[in-house]
């Protein structure tokens, strides 16, 4: 079945439903980034605390935007 008449029928656009599909994965390409960096640290110091670790991964994080 095509995509357009499921829209119709949840009362979306085509272009909404792309959009949302777009936006998810996008959003799981950066929580995959994230936790593979997090699996990093944490590798490397271990008894890192949340606060620590934060602060560690703020800077790359903000620079990727």
């Amino acid at each position: 079945m095509w995509v357009g008449p499921l829209c119709k029928l949840f009362g979306k656009s085509r272009q909404a439903y792309y959009d949302h599909i777009w936006h998810l994965h996008d959003n799981t390409d950066q929580e995959n980034l994230a936790v593979e960096m997090v699996r990093l640290v944490r590798r490397e110091l271990p008894g890192l605390g949340g606060h620590k670790l934060y602060k560690c991964l703020y800077t790359p994080f903000r620079n990727n935007e």
